[in-house]
């Protein structure tokens, strides 16, 4: 049985289409995805979506679903989840006590609950679906079939050790962990699971929003590409459902033409766009090198972005010039909570082993930042660029390849962060997404950009050889 066979069928999920006209545009959706025959209108609906002129039916296996706000994604999303759950038989591969998973990844757990309402209450209508249910956790579904539901919020670790027959990623444009977007990491954390299974699926939704990210990337590279295996679906809310009114949406658009345009008509925002190319910071680290020894024949600086210890994470980054090459040496991180003053006694004691003795810092409103560090005996001095002016002039140093900088995963996923926002007057700014947190892409960005204007005020020490790999708040190490 195909996908169209159950929606049309009453007794299974025929029973949640009560008026089919309204969901035209989504049957057309899964029966490309599934590779079924199209009518010359479905076809023509097809292109509409897709942006593919050919004909050739396929199963695809990676699809990326640009559908604007309301637009039916979340009872769609659910609909499949329980397709895949119920009309399969995954068990030639899976070992002695091993289930298939079917596994949902929402951006929080207000929207997870959502969709597990979804879930939970298509199978309790249907006596089929209803007969398989072995088993109900709080986030979790386990059918008689060997196969498991669960819905997740974004995070790595959620994702790691299962055998998934299914992994749909919902509102992936808005997952926040840490104040950064974890889409990508998740994506290729997910692949390797994906292996074991053959047909297993991706599916990756959300509306539009910034010109950067996993769903901007996929409908740059692969929309209306008719030779490309991953399928990009792109549709404005009332072509996906046509109950939303017009005069709603036009009402919307006066209030906040850019947010609404993206929201309501799935258009990428304009005034919003991804700062730094991921070529360009995957390019910058080096793999496997968390922290580098002081060396004897190096000035180092240090830039610091420092917090009251609540909200943001206290961090502070060394680095020295080699030439041309800007390189980061070491990395301190501290999330909060935390007590600022003891902090800044870590970082005083990383710049001593370095032989610094004046720092550069974001430009922080709270007097005790300078007066902790002096009384350290560190000389603290503000940035006179802001950390827009930072992030605009670290650009062309990654860009051009002078930079080499840790391998430290969070400082890496807010560099991929960063958005450029174009005002009306026309002047870009950079800063991190909306609930985001940029503080160790902050301390890159002010190193990277203050080794290119080097100080005599800077000097070096050499302790002698040690191994260095330190955690993000571990101790610096001293022989």
């Amino acid at each position: 049985m195909h996908i169209l066979d159950a929606i049309n069928d009453d007794k299974l999920l025929g029973r949640f289409f009560k008026d089919k006209s309204t969901w035209l545009n989504w049957l057309v959706i899964f029966k490309g995805i599934f590779g079924l025959p199209m009518a010359e209108w479905e076809f023509a609906r097809w292109t509409k979506l897709t942006g593919r002129t050919s004909r050739l039916p396929r199963l695809f296996l990676e699809i990326f679903l640009l559908i604007g706000r309301r637009g039916g994604k979340s009872f769609m999303v659910s609909i499949l989840a329980v397709f895949k759950a119920v009309f399969f038989d995954y068990s030639p591969y899976l070992a002695p006590g091993e289930m298939a998973t079917i596994l949902i990844i929402a951006v929080d757990q207000t929207q997870a609950k959502i969709i597990l309402r979804y879930v939970k209450a298509i199978i309790a209508a249907v006596p089929m679906f209803r007969a398989k249910l072995v088993r109900e956790r709080a986030m979790d579904l386990e059918l008689s079939n060997r196969v498991q539901i669960m819905i997740r919020t974004a995070s790595i670790g959620s994702v790691r050790g299962y055998t998934l027959a299914c992994v749909i990623f919902e509102e992936a444009s808005f997952w926040q962990v840490d104040g950064v977007n974890p889409a990508n990491e998740i994506l290729t954390a997910v692949r390797p699971g994906l292996s074991t299974i053959p047909g297993s699926m991706l599916l990756a939704i959300s509306s539009a929003y910034s010109r950067s990210g996993i769903m901007f990337e996929a409908h740059r590279d692969h929309y209306g590409k008719d030779d490309s295996e991953i399928l990009v679906v792109s549709a404005s809310t009332r072509t996906m459902n046509p109950t939303i009114s017009q005069e709603y949406i036009d009402k919307e658009l006066a209030k906040d033409p850019e947010g609404a345009r993206a929201e309501w008509l799935n258009e990428f925002r304009r005034d919003i766009s991804g700062h730094l190319l991921w070529e360009w910071i995957e390019s910058a680290v080096v793999p496997g090198r968390f922290e580098i020894a002081p060396q004897p024949n190096f000035a180092y600086q240090a830039f610091c972005d420092p917090s009251g210890g609540s909200g943001d994470s206290f961090t502070f980054s060394i680095g020295h010039a080699e030439g041309e090459r800007l390189v980061q040496d070491y990395l301190l991180r501290v999330p909060p909570p935390s007590n600022p003053h003891h902090v800044t006694k870590r970082c005083v004691e990383a710049a001593k082993l370095y032989g610094i003795n004046t720092i550069k810092g974001d430009k922080y409103a709270a007097r005790w930042v300078s007066d902790a560090f002096e009384a350290e005996g560190i000389n603290y001095v503000q940035s006179k660029r802001s950390k827009s002016d930072l992030y605009l002039e670290l650009a062309p140093l990654l860009a051009q390849g002078r930079c080499e900088i840790l391998d430290n995963r969070t400082q890496t996923a807010e560099l991929r962060s960063l958005e450029r926002r174009t005002g009306r007057s026309g002047k870009d700014s950079v800063d991190h997404p909306p609930r985001g947190h940029d503080d160790a892409a902050n301390a890159l960005a002010g190193l990277m950009v203050n080794l290119t204007q080097p100080t005599s005020t800077f000097r070096y020490a050499f302790i002698g050889p040690d191994t260095y790999k330190s955690e993000e708040t571990s101790e610096p190490h001293c022989c």
